[in-house]
Parts: C-alpha cells; sequence; structure tokens
C-alpha cells in the first residue's frame, strides 16, 4: 500500500495562496486583502493591472505604506504632485478607519474603492473601473457651465425643468417677466397657491400672466380685463375677477373656484 503524499504545511500554504490567487484573478474587479499589520497578504491580477506603474513593489509582506511611497514617487497619483508628503499623510490617516467607499484617481483612471475591515482586523479592498462615467459627468458639468453662460447672456428670460416641471436652472432675464427673481422659484418659495393677487388699475395681459407664473390661483382687480388676460387666464384655469365692488365682480374665469357662502 503506498503511503498519501501529504504536502508539507509551506507548501500547502503556498498551495492555498496560489489556489486563492487564481480565484481572484477570475473577478473582474481587483481584490486585495491585507493584514491586521496593514502588510500586503495578496491582490489578484486586476489589481495589478490598475496599479501598474506599482505593481512590481506589491509583494507579498510589503507594508501599505510602503507601497504608497514608491507609487507617488513615480507620480501614479495626480492629487499628490503639489505635496506629496502632505498627501501620504492624508491617506494614512483615513486609513485608520478602513471602511466605507471612495473615489481614488490615478494618473490614467478612476477607480471606486470600497474597504472592509475583517474579523483578524485586516482590510479587505474591491476596486472597480469608473473612469468612463467620470468623464461623462466631467463632460455634463461642461455642458452645464456652457449652459449657464448662455442664459447669462441672451435677452429676456430662459429656464430648464425636468419631466415634472420643477425647475433646475433658470436665468436672471425671468424677473423683469415674471416679477419674481430666479432664486424665488428655485428655492421653493413659489408658487404662491392659496393666495389672491388684489389689483388696483386694469387687468392687463403682463400681470395675470405674472401672476400665473408665481402659481397664484386667483387675479382680481377694480377695473376689468384685457381679452389676452381673460383668455390666459382661461387656459390656466385662474380665477379672474374684475370690477370688484362691495357685494358685486365680475367673474371672467374661474367662477368654480369661488366658494358659496
Amino acid at each position: 500500500m503506498t503511503p498519501s503524499r501529504r504536502p508539507k504545511r509551506g507548501q500547502a500554504s503556498k498551495l492555498t495562496q496560489s489556489r486563492l490567487t487564481d480565484a481572484f484573478d477570475c473577478f473582474g474587479e481587483g481584490f486585495v486583502l491585507w493584514d491586521a499589520d496593514d502588510n500586503l497578504v495578496l491582490c489578484n491580477r486586476k489589481y495589478r493591472e490598475f496599479f501598474a506603474v506599482s505593481a512590481d513593489l506589491m509583494v507579498r509582506g510589503a507594508s501599505f505604506e510602503e507601497i504608497l511611497r514608491g507609487a507617488v514617487a513615480r507620480g501614479q497619483y495626480p492629487a499628490a504632485k503639489d505635496d506629496p508628503e502632505g498627501w501620504v499623510k492624508v491617506v494614512l490617516d483615513r486609513r485608520r478607519e478602513a471602511t466605507g467607499s471612495s473615489e481614488l484617481q490615478l494618473a490614467d483612471r478612476w477607480l471606486h474603492v470600497t474597504n472592509r475591515r475583517t474579523s483578524d482586523g485586516g482590510i479587505v479592498g474591491i476596486l472597480s473601473d469608473i473612469t468612463e462615467r467620470m468623464k461623462q459627468e466631467e463632460i455634463l458639468r461642461e455642458r452645464e457651465t456652457r449652459l449657464r453662460s448662455l442664459m447669462a447672456n441672451v435677452p429676456g428670460g430662459v429656464y430648464r425643468c425636468r419631466a415634472d416641471w420643477t425647475e433646475v436652472l433658470m436665468s436672471d432675464g425671468i424677473e423683469p417677466i415674471t416679477g419674481w427673481p430666479a432664486a424665488a422659484f428655485l428655492e421653493d418659495r413659489l408658487p404662491l397657491q392659496g393666495r389672491v393677487l388684489l389689483v388696483s388699475g386694469r387687468l392687463s395681459f403682463e400681470i395675470t400672466q405674472k401672476a400665473w407664473m408665481a402659481g397664484i390661483p386667483a387675479v382680481a382687480g377694480i377695473s376689468g380685463a384685457s381679452s389676452l388676460a381673460v383668455e390666459l387666464a382661461r387656459e390656466a384655469g385662474m380665477l379672474l375677477a374684475g370690477f370688484v365692488r362691495e357685494g358685486s365682480m365680475q367673474i371672467y374665469s374661474g367662477a368654480a373656484r369661488l366658494e358659496t357662502a
């Protein structure tokens, strides 16, 4: 009977390490494991691809700080360019928490990093490439900047809103038209539901339009209303009343809004 050949303890450890590394190399994301002393235990192929500039420093037992400083010296982190030592200190200080997610910029890409503490005090990290997403966000920011610049220089009022008609961008030119500054709309100070606008003069189209833009559901005045004002009020479902006197008024639009005493 041939005796079974069991690998020695050291050989078994290397075999386990090799199998784990092969398994993690199948991941589409970067994976890294640090021990309780913040020394490298293992990392997969994707992790080394992400940090190609410093991949040769990633040997088992190398400390996180040692690898970090080597990578900084090689220009892997743009944020460390102006003050390398200060940047390293900030990273090491945050490292003590080693929990949660963050975004990391490298010289050639952006990564989303999630770190978690292991039961023995080590750190496991999962990293995914978000370069394309960051590029799209930068494009959107540039477009937003150009749009704001355009809106600030065009005559009249311009606004942009979401599908639910809530405003997200409005030019200052909106104030001469509506009588309300752009901030009043964007800071939810409008609309003015439940209010009535009382006018001492004629109910013009401009006044009715401003009331409608401000969300005021009812406009009343001591004089009559123009035909355009009446047309707008009817289309907008507003109450429009003229020739208001004690005990009487002329209803042009929205009679259903009046409450019967």
